[in-house]
């Protein structure tokens, strides 16, 4: 919705998967650390991963501390030259795990996007979402630390008016 009024946004995860996709090291480091079966015929099979890693706080923390260092590095190179580009209006990166990495510092402001927990659990892609959130702060402890807090509870229309309010006098967008 952003990127419609000028904004560019990066996703992390886009990142983490292009990193796994090409950086052959990390790559390797991913089968070395969960086995071959992730890997069919060279490829990480993102849910294999995850049925592995889900189950097992040692294995994602291990997983973690291979693939968060070059993701924050490649992240910090592509808002530097979005920066340099000047095209854009804003910048808007979407990171699950921000406060949890400590990486909010990164950031001239936070804003943490709410929902109901049924309706995330809904919105959903994945069927194990409260395994996955159990290791994430509360939606509470990141409203909290967030500078500010977007409602996502209804339909596509609310959310851009609670993105134009939010933003419309912090940024011209």
């Amino acid at each position: 919705m952003l990127e419609k009024s000028g904004a560019y946004r990066i996703d992390t995860d886009m990142i983490t998967h292009q990193l796994l996709s090409h950086d052959k090291v990390l790559k390797e480091r991913v089968i070395q650390l969960l086995g071959s079966d992730v890997a069919p015929k060279g490829v990480i099979d993102r849910k294999k991963v995850a049925a592995i890693v889900f189950k097992d706080d040692e294995c994602l923390s291990q997983l973690e501390k291979i693939i968060h260092p070059p993701l924050l590095e490649k992240l910090l190179a592509r808002m530097e030259q979005i920066d340099k580009e000047g095209h854009y209006k804003a910048l808007v990166v979407e990171i699950p795990l921000l406060f949890e990495l400590g990486w909010e510092t990164h950031f001239d402001m936070t804003i943490a996007v709410m929902a109901p927990k049924d309706l995330c659990k809904e919105r959903c892609s994945f069927n194990d979402y409260d395994n996955r959130t159990s290791r994430q702060l509360t939606a509470a402890q990141k409203a909290k630390k967030a500078d500010y807090v977007l409602h996502n509870d209804g339909d596509m229309e609310k959310l851009q008016t609670n993105i134009n309010t939010l933003l419309g006098d912090r940024i011209q967008i």
